[in-house]
């Protein structure tokens, strides 16, 4: 029992899945509590600033994650080192130049700034921007060598400290939510503390940087981080027309982030999985492996995609316990959303994972052609939405639309590189689920 129990810890699948599932369960324990204790128009103005926060955060660490990973998966020990200080190097100057931008927005902007729905955003991001730099330069490099025991630490530490103090706040001390913002950029000022005290962060190997090495980061990241950006705005997309238009207002952001954020029910196993995968087929494409690559890719899309069926059905079921356990009786408006939202749970594997495959491919151009398109179709989709039919209902079926083309585009696309045959998706899913190793089948580990 003790060889099983540590076998599976050892797991990279298994601690991945566990990690996400820890994080976005306090997460969402965290997004609940804070719901509840400031009325729709605040936890609008304070979901801007959490989507703002994590568009950028694609911006700024997209540029260089996926190539990292990439990289550091054929190289020897002195160019490991190099790529390292160069993923950093790149993290702190894209961090700067964001900050000064966001600096110079504030202060121009003047009354207009402070009166807007990205008010908090604007003043708060700069400083929370600055204090997780080690902490998302530590996940990265983990992720590249497939550590997602200390990724889960480094997730946990951060998340439960401040979900410690969102109970703390909704059940003692009600603060402003200025005060709740200044504690979340303290959690993670505290967490990157421990990343660079333990040399999980890599600033111990700035000064072994090169320009070759910056280059290779940058030509490969210029495309990963377009993808990611162009992905992130896929979600963040429908929260910021909503806050920059004034026919909904702040308060339908924060009806439409209920639904939105538990959607994160299904993507929680897509984003574990995707995290473990591609470092394996990098290695397969490293050694010209493409039959593995195959393979991989036929395993996970078919595992997954059958596994959210009964998990959809679930949420389709229970829509409105779970809306009302998650947001309260003031979001039971957003049930309709959420009900909706299944439909994008279905095509969502098939997207993901075309894009997984490309980057993996050394073609991460075609991935950003195709999430390019969906965004560009996101945006354009949401205005009409709103502008025509005013219904946060018409903004999640451009939701589900828009995936469903990001799969079949993804899936054409893939077939250039790799000899697919759909129907072979299903068969090789359920194998992989019924086979004695399940989903902890490992291959390139």
């Amino acid at each position: 029992m003790k060889s099983l129990l540590l076998a599976v810890w050892k797991n990279h699948n298994f601690l991945s899945m566990f990690g996400n599932v820890v994080f976005a369960g306090v997460a969402f324990l965290s997004f609940a509590i804070l719901a509840r204790s400031y009325n729709t128009q605040i936890f609008g103005k304070y979901m801007l600033f959490v989507s703002g926060g994590a568009f950028l955060e694609m911006l700024r660490f997209g540029l260089t994650r996926t190539s990292i990973v990439k990289y550091l998966s054929g190289v020897d020990k002195s160019e490991q080192k190099a790529f390292v200080g160069a993923n950093y190097l790149i993290g702190l100057g894209a961090t700067l130049l964001i900050n000064v931008l966001l600096w110079l927005v504030y202060f121009l902007g003047g009354k207009q700034v402070l009166e807007s729905g990205f008010s908090l955003f604007l003043i708060w991001y700069p400083w929370m921007a600055l204090a997780n730099i080690p902490m998302n330069n530590a996940v990265s490099l983990l992720q590249a060598h497939i550590r997602f025991d200390r990724i889960l630490f480094i997730r946990a530490f951060a998340s439960v400290s401040f979900f410690l103090y969102a109970a703390f706040n909704f059940f003692i001390v009600r603060n402003s939510i200025e005060i709740t913002i200044v504690v979340q950029i303290g959690t993670q000022l505290l967490t990157s503390i421990v990343c660079a005290m333990l040399g999980w962060d890599g600033m111990g190997h700035l000064l072994h940087t090169s320009r070759e090495a910056v280059m290779k980061l940058l030509r490969f990241g210029k495309f990963s981080m377009g993808t990611l950006i162009s992905t992130s705005l896929l979600k963040s997309a429908d929260t910021f027309i909503l806050g920059l238009m004034p026919a909904m207002g702040v308060s339908a952001v924060a009806i439409y982030s209920v639904p939105l954020k538990l959607t994160e029910l299904f993507e929680i196993p897509l984003r574990s999985f995707t995290a473990t995968v591609y470092p394996r087929m990098s290695k397969a494409v490293a050694v010209n492996d493409k039959v593995a690559v195959t393979s991989l890719f036929y395993d996970y899309v078919g595992m997954l995609s059958l596994l959210f069926i009964p998990l959809l059905l679930v949420c389709e079921v229970f829509a409105s316990v779970l809306v009302l356990l998650f947001g309260g009786e003031q979001y039971l408006v957003a049930v309709p959303i959420f009900r909706v939202y299944m439909l994008y749970g279905l095509f969502l594997t098939m997207d993901r994972l075309t894009g997984v495959a490309l980057d993996s491919l050394g073609v991460p151009k075609y991935n950003l052609y195709k999430v390019v398109l969906m965004a560009s179709i996101n945006i354009v989709g949401d205005i009409v939405a709103i502008l025509l039919f005013k219904s946060l209902l018409a903004v999640a079926v451009v939701t589900v639309l828009n995936t469903f083309i990001g799969a079949l585009v993804g899936y054409r696309i893939l077939k250039r590189f790799l000899p697919l045959n759909f129907s072979t998706v299903i068969t090789r899913g359920w194998y992989f689920i019924m086979s004695k190793k399940g989903v902890f089948y490992e291959r390139f580990s």
